[in-house]
């Protein structure tokens, strides 16, 4: 069977590198899949899950917070924002991470209501990106 090149990058490391049949990555519009030859594309990630086939069947899961991903004929690229193997999320850190941002997002609602500050705002917006991130992760290791 024909394979294609890849690699999955975070900040600082590859993740994973290899051959594989198909690549199959949470685009921001749904999931694609990426196999040789493939047109070029680039596409932003959403917070998913990064699957590698090997032999018609999923090999590797990789977890990935967001980011680009680039195919090309000759292979596929993914720079992710954070990016680990689904093995290695612990379930439980994630419930609590997700508990302690729901409060941490009620108090500062609780506190913009109050003022109409901009660093609130932003504060406010990354704690629900950081909140759709461990969401996707939950949801990537109850699968």
């Amino acid at each position: 069977m024909e394979t294609t090149a890849f690699e999955i990058i975070s900040p600082g490391c590859i993740v994973l590198s290899g051959d594989a049949e198909m690549i199959v990555a949470p685009g921001v519009e749904g999931d694609f899949g990426v196999l040789p030859g493939h047109a070029p594309l680039i596409s932003g990630l959403r917070p998913g899950v990064v699957t590698i086939y090997e032999n018609d069947a999923p090999s590797q899961k990789i977890f990935v917070g967001g980011g680009v991903a680039e195919a090309m004929p000759e292979g596929c690229t993914i720079l992710a924002e954070e990016a680990m193997p689904i093995e290695d999320i612990d379930a439980e850190a994630v419930r609590q991470r997700i508990a302690e941002l729901h409060n941490e997002i009620n108090q500062i609602k609780s506190d913009q209501s109050k003022s109409d500050d901009t660093q609130e705002s932003l504060e406010y917006n990354n704690m629900l990106a950081a909140l759709a991130v461990a969401q996707a992760q939950l949801a990537a290791v109850d699968a």
